[in-house]
């Protein structure tokens, strides 16, 4: 009887027991952050400033950039400090040409430099010969027969509106001609090149308040 009362306590025991926990799940491995970090990059040798031209030069030009007009179409060996020397001057033309007056340089059919002045869609109004010269048809102009303006050219400030070299029919040797305003007259020289005086060609004498713009076409429109 006691074996069977003991035998049922511990039935009832055992049956209110809890169930035992599971044991916990091992835990996971770390895993190593691998770091990206990049080559060194090789040092590179930079040119000392002093080395580094302000701009291209030689044969190679600028892009975006037209080279200068050669030497026959602007000579810039004239300088303003000469023109001073030009003392000896014909008697001046007339003109009555009024506000600011459009010169232009040109070669002519009959093989002569023709200083003239332009009128919007009138051309040349006034003819002034400067002598022989073989016609030129590839300037850097418009036209292609005229000279392009020293006055519009890079920064010059001068009084000089034309300085050319052209060559006069059967000579080798090229003359020097300079076409440059002098208050309200327009005045323009000959010299064979390399000589030192000037010869007086023309002077133009223009209204009071007149001013003087060097173009290169005949035919402005």
């Amino acid at each position: 009887m006691r074996a069977l009362l003991l035998t049922t306590l511990l039935a009832a025991c055992g049956s209110s027991a809890k169930p035992a926990r599971p044991a916990p799940a091992p835990a996971a491995a770390p895993v190593p952050v691998v770091l990206a970090i990049p080559a060194p990059v090789p040092e590179v040798d930079q040119p000392d400033l002093a080395e580094v031209p302000e701009r291209a030069t030689g044969a190679v030009p600028i892009p975006g950039e037209d080279p200068p007009p050669p030497i026959e179409q602007i000579d810039t060996t004239i300088t303003d400090a000469e023109l001073a020397a030009i003392t000896t001057w014909p008697a001046p033309k007339k003109s009555r040409n009024l506000g600011e007056v459009w010169v232009v340089l040109h070669t002519t059919d009959e093989d002569v430099l023709e200083l003239g002045v332009v009128e919007n869609n009138r051309g040349i109004t006034a003819h002034y010969p400067l002598g022989r010269a073989k016609r030129v048809t590839g300037n850097r102009t418009f036209d292609g027969d005229t000279y392009p303006a020293r006055d519009r050219t890079g920064d010059y400030q001068g009084h000089i509106l034309f300085a050319v070299r052209v060559t006069p029919p059967g000579a080798t040797t090229p003359d020097q001609v300079v076409v440059f305003r002098d208050g309200t007259t327009l005045r323009a020289a000959r010299r064979p090149l390399g000589a030192k005086d000037w010869k007086a060609v023309v002077a133009v004498a223009f209204p009071k308040g007149v001013t003087f713009q060097g173009i290169g076409t005949t035919d402005p429109h």
